[in-house]
């Protein structure tokens, strides 16, 4: 009874991984925020809001760590976006625990890599 316990716990911590989180993001720097959707395995993808735009990215790399019954899984996600013709580097990491997940994110000029914002995140699985 254990071990289908322990075997259910780690399927539904890797169906979340695979699932799509949709939550809210908000810079530490500036009053901006919106809403937030990402997938990290398969096909990883992340779209945000800003201003009531939607902003498509393209991702440069995704790192999700293994599930482990009990533990939190750790994240990292790189992704490419332009805003007013001016291109933008992001690097956001977090952790995913029972379907939840919250991180902080660091955003960078591409060009001259100067820093451009940071801030937070929270998600959850869509369900």
């Amino acid at each position: 009874m254990k071990f289908a316990a322990a075997l259910l716990a780690l399927s539904i911590t890797a169906f979340a991984a695979d699932s799509p989180f949709q939550g809210k993001w908000s810079s530490t720097r500036s009053e901006n925020g919106g809403d937030l959707r990402l997938t990290l395995e398969k096909n990883p993808s992340l779209t945000f809001t800003l201003g009531g735009e939607e902003i498509k990215t393209t991702i440069v790399s995704s790192k999700l760590s293994e599930s482990a019954a009990g533990q939190d899984r750790k994240f990292t996600i790189e992704y490419r976006f332009t805003i007013a013709d001016t291109r933008m580097i992001s690097l956001a990491s977090g952790t995913i625990k029972d379907g939840k997940m919250e991180g902080k994110y660091e955003t960078r000029n591409d060009d001259d890599r100067t820093g451009v914002d940071e801030g937070k995140f929270t998600a959850s699985v869509v369900k």
